[in-house]
């Protein structure tokens, strides 16, 4: 399938999804260029993905969608939202948009929002945000995830506007957090924060088969990737998969695979300063030490098929909330 582009486009990754052709977008007539660098269409059944990507960022060009309905397309409207992000989950290969991160957090009205797809590690710098960091992005409703508080991103939109102050960390925390999954789901929530009241770090090794295949697998993704941004590298997976063993405050014990991304690059950057070995006894110490003392939470969000299967996407360190009736606000 040839390349397309929009000649002079300002919008750095602009991503609209429809079922059916792609003339249903209200944007200038595209031609085609003499190198593919900038936009592509990858077909799936029933599906098209129009991506233009370009090195310019100037606000003053943007993509046009509209609500009206051509050839009996529904067009999609991007909305724009804001999240206090509290979950980065492990970087997942995506054949459609490089890696994808799960990002998870609460809106000003305070409620959940899951946001996917974010490409995180090719996120332009001024872009990229943490744990605790206010964001504004504009999104559409994914076709094929009924759980209410996923919301599809639109990458290029994403803005991080401010930081939590650490002093009002405890009490967001505590307004999001269930005694167990069973509370969670009885209030129709597919995104908690537990408070684990026991908790024992695992780990097992991989072995060199299995990271020379994800070696592989990254580096195949990157050089498919690179005619859209030349800046990708491989991502280093993690020779650990780590899982805790824990209990809730109802006395329920839980076994979770860690999917939280900061466990990972934590292990990276102890086994630099203590050895390998020295960086997994320094985990154990510090998940099952010093968080337990100072505070911790779990964050779990449910399966996108199985609604009834709970993942661990986040271990948040934020101190326990002595006088937990304090109401707070965005």
């Amino acid at each position: 399938m040839q390349p397309l582009v929009k000649k002079g486009a300002s919008v750095c990754e602009a991503e609209v999804r429809a079922r059916g052709c792609a003339q249903w977008l209200n944007i200038p007539a595209l031609e085609r260029p003499s190198i593919p660098n900038a936009a592509h269409f990858s077909a799936v059944p029933d599906l098209c993905y129009l991506r233009a990507i370009t090195a310019s960022r100037s606000p003053n060009t943007r993509w046009a969608i509209s609500s009206r309905t051509v050839c009996g397309v529904s067009r999609l409207v991007a909305s724009w939202d804001e999240c206090l992000i509290l979950v980065k989950a492990l970087p997942h290969r995506s054949s459609n948009y490089f890696e994808t991160v799960c990002c998870a957090g609460v809106g000003r009205d305070h409620a959940w929002r899951r946001l996917y797809p974010v490409p995180f590690r090719i996120l332009q710098e001024g872009q990229k945000f943490g744990r605790w960091n206010w964001i504004k992005y504009q999104f559409t409703s994914p076709a094929h995830d009924g759980r209410k508080e996923s919301q599809k991103v639109v990458p290029e939109s994403i803005s991080p506007t401010s930081t939590v102050r650490s002093e009002d960390r405890a009490r967001i925390a505590a307004s999001f957090t269930r005694e167990s999954t069973d509370e969670a789901a009885s209030r129709g929530e597919t995104l908690t924060l537990i408070k684990p009241a026991e908790v024992r770090l695992s780990w097992k090794r991989k072995s060199d088969a299995e990271l020379v295949a994800e070696t592989r697998k990254h580096a195949d993704l990157v050089r498919q990737s690179s005619m859209f941004d030349p800046s990708a590298t491989p991502l280093r997976p993690c020779p650990y998969e780590f899982s805790f063993r824990w209990t809730c405050e109802t006395g329920k014990t839980h076994v979770h695979a860690c999917d939280d991304w900061e466990t990972s690059t934590a292990f990276f950057r102890r086994r630099q300063a203590h050895g390998e070995i020295g960086a997994l006894k320094s985990l154990r110490e510090t998940y099952e030490g010093e968080y337990m003392k100072r505070g911790m939470r779990f964050a779990l969000g449910t399966h996108s098929r199985r609604d009834t299967q709970w993942l661990l996407v986040g271990v948040i360190r934020v101190d326990d909330l002595s006088q937990p009736e304090l109401p707070f606000g965005f």
